[in-house]
């Protein structure tokens, strides 16, 4: 794959050297996010886990881990956050998805709710009271 891209990584990145990014052609993009990806786990001394949505954000970077890094992703756990308002269709997806790509290494969080209520914004306020 000819591209260097060592010149794209570093630390932190302006709002504009997003945008210039965004433009890069797909196999750059490949390339570029899966460095990050191994660099994230060179960082890491634990388990390293995937937050999966089952949206197509979460669904591309496991898919990267996966084909590119199948060291990183035959370890790596996957856990879907499941909010409690999910669509039906939702749940079926990210847990047969979570099935098929990690076998026992998926899990599902269910939330809890708390015996009092700690909310410090009155948006949230508003949102439990309508319960």
């Amino acid at each position: 794959m000819g591209i260097d891209i060592s010149r794209y990584i570093k630390p932190r990145y302006t709002f504009e050297e997003i945008i210039e990014h965004q433009k890069l052609p797909l196999e750059m993009k490949e390339r570029f996010s899966v460095e990050i990806i191994r660099q994230a786990a060179g960082l890491s001394k634990h388990n390293m886990a995937l937050a999966f949505s089952g949206g197509k954000d979460s669904q591309v970077v496991s898919d990267l881990i996966e084909r590119f890094c199948p060291d990183i992703h035959s370890r790596m756990y996957c856990v879907f956050g499941n909010t409690g308002v999910e669509f039906p269709e939702s749940l079926r997806f990210a847990r047969k998805y979570g099935a098929e790509y990690y076998g026992g290494r998926f899990k599902e969080t269910k939330p809890v709710l708390l015996q009092n209520d700690e909310l410090r914004y009155e948006f949230a306020k508003k949102i439990v009271a309508q319960r």
